[in-house]
């Protein structure tokens, strides 16, 4: 079941942060969970599907299963230790995520080929390298980008996300395992959705699920973004906090 991790945002406060906590994707889930588990995971992938299905949660479950303080590698790290926290966070020193749009030179290439011969400043392992629309790199880029990933540590692991695969060079595509994200099952969505309401203390009608459902689109972000949206729009109701009531009660009491 998934876990709430911050306030407010739907998107970022029910970010997957374990392999048990995403929904849908088995396939995926399999692969990924064996790999961190067994440490036998390929050191560079290929995850591509629609946005919003989970590509770069799944990348970030990676960074923090590999280099969690307290279980690693596995799939199912703490978020409790300063390593798990800082990948989540997005600011881990042996954690980077580029987007591909402004890394799309020979030159930002050859830079990040030069910080992954240092070791990380906090001691990590294992350094994991994200490059979001990779297929947005040029041609020269990604060529000098295949040249880092053959010649790089065996601790090094690269994940390129990508929206449109075909025109990533083959020759960059053949270096790493593919994994395609399909959209979210409406089952599975609407599991998602039930347990957030749950935790979120949400009264949700059945006629305003599947709205939400087949607005999403097999999108679990865009599913949270409509979730939050019926909330603050009065489409549902949320519960009062045992806390709430606790409290109502007692000002019922001094107030008769």
């Amino acid at each position: 079941m998934i876990t709430k991790r911050t306030q407010g945002d739907f998107a970022r406060s029910y970010r997957p942060g374990r392999i048990s906590e995403v929904y849908g994707q088995e396939e995926i889930k399999k692969v990924i969970g064996r790999g961190l588990d067994e440490v036998s995971l390929p050191t560079s992938m290929l995850f591509y599907g629609e946005s919003g299905v989970g590509k770069t949660s799944m990348a970030r479950i990676v960074a923090a299963g590999l280099n969690c303080r307290q279980l690693g590698p596995t799939s199912e790290p703490c978020l409790e230790c300063d390593s798990c926290i800082q990948a989540v966070n997005d600011n881990h020193f042996a954690f980077m995520q580029f987007n591909s749009a402004q890394v799309t030179g020979v030159d930002h290439i050859r830079y990040i080929a030069d910080i992954l011969l240092c070791h990380p400043l906090d001691g990590s392992k294992y350094e994991i390298v994200v490059f979001d629309e990779c297929h947005r790199l040029s041609k020269n880029a990604q060529d000098s980008l295949l040249k880092v990933i053959e010649d790089s540590h065996p601790d090094n692991y690269f994940i390129l996300c990508s929206t449109q695969p075909d025109p990533i060079l083959d020759t960059l595509k053949g270096r790493c395992m593919p994994l395609e994200f399909k959209p979210i099952e409406d089952h599975e969505m609407s599991r998602l959705l039930t347990d957030i309401c749950v935790l979120e203390r949400l009264v949700c009608a059945n006629r305003t699920l599947k709205k939400i459902i087949e607005g999403a689109k097999g999108k679990a972000r865009n599913a949270l973004y409509l979730l939050q949206k019926a909330v603050l729009g009065g489409e549902i109701e949320r519960l009062p906090s045992p806390i709430h009531e606790a409290m109502q009660l007692v000002r019922t009491a001094f107030s008769g």
